[in-house]
């Protein structure tokens, strides 16, 4: 969530939040931030949940997305970081063929 957002905060003690869990998080999911005091200090934050993490799961629970997804994607670019060797004097350079490649295929 961008910092400059407002989000609503709610302070409540330990004592209200095991009397009145379902009132607590229904702030919650209202998108509200929840903060929880124990004698007057704050012991805790409730926060709703990330909704990109949320559609993350999802998609991964629909068979969608690969669970190992970030290491996949750690990968990917870890490969797209490699030094490539250059092409041979007198060769042309791989991606130059496949950019003509491409150019003769949509004309």
């Amino acid at each position: 969530m961008d910092a400059e957002q407002h989000v609503e905060t709610h302070r409540v003690t330990m004592r209200e939040l095991t009397h009145n869990a379902h009132e607590v998080f229904e702030h919650v999911a209202a998108g509200e931030r929840v903060e929880v005091t124990d004698e007057g200090v704050l012991v805790g934050t409730i926060i709703p949940p990330d909704l990109t993490e949320v559609t993350l799961r999802g998609l991964i629970r629909a068979g969608i997305m690969s669970p190992d997804w970030r290491a996949e994607q750690a990968d990917a670019l870890a490969f797209l970081r490699k030094r490539r060797t250059p092409a041979e004097p007198g060769q042309r350079p791989a991606s130059e063929v496949l950019i003509e490649m491409r150019e003769e295929e949509t004309h």
